[in-house]
């Protein structure tokens, strides 16, 4: 199954929570929020600053 699911956009988790329990696998897009969204990460994560460095 693939929906779309961020920080942003959390209203699959209960699709998720279903495939988790009949061992489907559950496959996200639109991790980051968005194309848009992503080159911010790196001023709020450092993590994110330093892998992308």
């Amino acid at each position: 199954m693939q929906n779309q699911f961020s920080p942003a956009f959390r209203f699959s988790e209960s699709e998720r929570d279903l495939c988790a329990e009949m061992d489907i696998a559950f496959l996200p897009w639109s991790l980051l929020g968005g194309i848009a969204r992503a080159g911010e990460l790196g001023s709020r994560f450092a993590l994110f600053a330093r892998v992308a460095a």
